[in-house]
């Protein structure tokens, strides 16, 4: 299994070795399983342009994330992949402790509903007792799976050119609603975030982040909502 990341800037290397994830993921994990595909955006100005008019708000999120990585899939050589954020997501163990279901790819949830209200995403959340949404922040499944996927994302989803997807996430989310690709992670047991989460439900002991009432120790904990007041998980704990 390989854990990748996507990054893009106007440089032709991206030092992933000082990312919090790299640096958490080498903790449990081999190095080499590691794959950082990175893409230097004065290479694409053309499409950058392109994306910016249909899309608009994160357009490049959709670009780098979805429309240039699916190509770049083949060359990661491994049957099984989970794919993660860089700036604000820790490995807490072993990736081999996750196992994917066939023919699915899983996601992690959220609390918070992103993107908002529109005319293609007003659906409730998926448990009546909590408020529970896909997050695109960390997902896993099977290369062949996950290429599936990105696949159908390209040549069905983001020709609809909707203007409020509002990232990789929206286009995510479209699936989600409208196919049967994705599951979610909706008790949180491999991929945690902590957006409108409450620090004091938690604990960390033993290099591990708990739930206090049930004990469960997800895999990936996911500080998102970085830069929008949310609880900052990852600090607080002094997880790195």
């Amino acid at each position: 299994m390989k854990l990748i990341t996507v990054t893009w800037s106007y440089e032709d290397k991206f030092d992933y070795v000082n990312s919090v994830i790299y640096r958490s993921f080498t903790k449990n994990n081999d190095k080499k399983d590691f794959v950082n595909i990175h893409f230097n955006r004065q290479s694409y100005v053309d499409l950058e342009n392109d994306f910016r008019l249909k899309y608009e708000y994160q357009y490049e999120y959709i670009l780098y994330r979805i429309y240039l990585l699916k190509d770049r899939l083949k060359e990661v050589e491994d049957d099984y992949i989970i794919h993660s954020d860089t700036g604000d997501v820790v490995c807490l163990g072993n990736i081999e402790e996750l196992n994917c279901q066939k023919d699915k790819v899983i996601f992690s949830s959220e609390l918070n509903k992103y993107p908002p209200e529109s005319e293609w995403n007003n659906y409730p959340s998926i448990n009546e007792d909590k408020r529970i949404f896909l997050n695109a922040g960390v997902f896993a499944g099977s290369k062949s799976d996950v290429f599936e996927l990105l696949d159908n994302c390209v040549q069905k989803i983001l020709p609809l050119n909707y203007k409020d997807f509002k990232s990789d996430q929206g286009v995510y989310t479209y699936e989600f609603i409208n196919g049967n690709k994705i599951i979610l992670d909706d008790d949180c047991n491999l991929f945690l975030c902590t957006y409108l989460r409450s620090e004091n439900d938690f604990e960390f002991k033993e290099n591990r982040l708990f739930f206090k009432g049930t004990k469960k120790s997800p895999l990936f904990v996911h500080d998102n909502g970085w830069n929008y007041g949310s609880p900052k998980f990852i600090e607080k704990f002094k997880i790195i």
